[in-house]
């Protein structure tokens, strides 16, 4: 198999920026921007990168009269680059999170074979996280061909579900759930290329904790006509 592995762009020691916008239909846009360069010569760079997005989606609730699928998504991320000689480099990365969206399951086919991208419930269904993920990635060159990696992260994030569960207009059923993500890891790795000669070695560690409360909400008189609601 394999592995995608996505790095964002680091520090340089020349300024630059950039900005992106983008509107479309359904309320829809993007706004993003991200620029940096340095601070001591050849020593310290940084570099900051913010985006917003949010979209009403495709989906009515016609009960509530408004949308169903709606989701927005902030990001805001700060890369520290040290180099504190030409064979080490340290570089500090801290990422915010903020994502939403809404429930994205439709009517579908009505009798008359018409498809309708509506829905109808009281409780607006809604999924997301927000936290912070930070790394720091030593790198230290101790020969020719003979390379220190140490990378280590700490993850924090707080998680929220609100459904619908009944999917009817009625106050018949809700599910409210709230979760914590609490982790962090270290690795540590030689890494060796000489002639033909290419191998790493070296060790992981991973700690980790998720926390989740469901809370199902259900009026009294639906267990008994004799409770309130």
């Amino acid at each position: 198999a394999g592995a995608i592995y996505a790095r964002t762009r680091d520090p340089e020691f020349e300024y630059s920026a950039r900005a992106r916008a983008s509107i479309a239909e359904f309320g829809t846009s993007q706004l993003a921007v991200a620029g940096g360069g340095g601070l001591v010569e050849d020593v310290l760079a940084f570099r900051i990168s913010a985006s917003h997005q949010e979209s009403d989606g495709f989906i009515t609730n016609t009960f509530l009269d408004e949308p169903a699928d709606a989701r927005e998504l902030t990001t805001v991320r700060g890369k520290l680059l040290f180099q504190p000689g030409p064979r080490a480099q340290v570089l500090l990365t801290s990422n915010y999170f903020e994502g939403y969206r809404g429930d994205d399951g439709v009517i579908g086919f009505t009798d008359d074979e018409v498809f309708e991208r509506e829905v109808a419930y009281n409780t607006p269904r809604r999924e997301g996280s927000e936290g912070f993920i930070h790394s720091g990635r030593v790198t230290i060159d101790i020969a020719d061909g003979l390379e220190l990696v140490s990378i280590t992260t700490a993850n924090q994030s707080d998680y929220v579900r609100t459904e619908d569960f009944d999917v009817t207009i009625q106050p018949i059923a809700e599910l409210d759930r709230s979760g914590e993500d609490d982790s962090m890891s270290q690795e540590v790795r030689f890494n060796v290329s000489r002639g033909a000669l290419n191998m790493s070695a070296g060790g992981y560690y991973y700690d980790g904790r998720e926390t989740y409360v469901d809370a199902f909400i259900t009026p009294g008189s639906i267990l008994d006509p004799r409770l309130p609601n």
